[in-house]
């Protein structure tokens, strides 16, 4: 499963980003720097980022259950690989659940699983996964290296959480920065992410213990 979980953590990423940018870039009436990574989701080409969705979310989830198999037990260990497998349960979510136009008028239940699978499952978990991950790192003298990085990873997509929500006004308010600059602010807390995720997997072929848990 190591080569395996390695794989789906250099290509998941990579295939995600691409797709998202380009799509983004060609889309006629999108604007990337405004609009939400989901509302590619949406319109006839809506299925394009649906299938993203999808195929991010199942080569994410092998990425995690062989990140967790590939450090030593620890709570530390646990906990970080649970909660990346709920990462991936949220980008799942976000792929089987339709997304509504940002902002919405209202929001239909469906839009409203797409929005709480972005922002609790995804966006909410960056930071929280990836400090728990540094913790379990630093424990396991193979990966502690990395265990800086993580760290930071931890600390910027917290920053672009907590300062995008902050400067974004409420639906039928005036727009503010987090509001015009939405695409913008998901687009480098993803790509900051993702960049962990390839050096973490990276690290996995060169892990040399493996023991796969269940």
């Amino acid at each position: 499963m190591r080569p395996l979980a390695a794989l789906a953590g250099t290509v998941g990423p990579v295939l995600f980003l691409v797709v998202l940018l380009v799509e983004g870039a060609v889309r006629p009436g999108y604007r990337p720097l405004h609009d939400t990574i989901s509302e590619l989701s949406l319109g006839p080409r809506g299925w394009i980022q649906t299938a993203n969705f999808l195929v991010f979310g199942i080569l994410f989830m092998v990425f995690a259950r062989g990140v967790k198999a590939s450090l030593d037990d620890s709570r530390a260990a646990r906990l970080g690989g649970t909660l990346l497998s709920l990462i991936a349960l949220g980008v799942l979510g976000c792929g089987l659940f339709r997304a509504e136009p940002w902002p919405p008028s209202s929001m239909s239940p469906t839009g409203l699983l797409h929005l709480m699978c972005a922002v609790v499952l995804v966006f909410a978990l960056l930071p929280v996964a990836t400090g728990v991950m540094s913790r379990a790192f630093v424990a396991d003298v193979r990966w502690r290296s990395l265990g800086p990085a993580t760290s930071l990873t931890s600390f910027v997509t917290l920053a672009l959480l907590v300062g995008g929500i902050a400067f974004m006004s409420p639906p039928g308010q005036p727009s503010r920065i987090g509001n015009d600059y939405a695409g913008l602010i998901q687009r480098i807390d993803v790509a900051v992410f993702l960049a962990w995720q390839i050096a973490v997997a990276r690290r996995i072929t060169r892990s040399r213990v493996y023991t796969p848990r269940s």
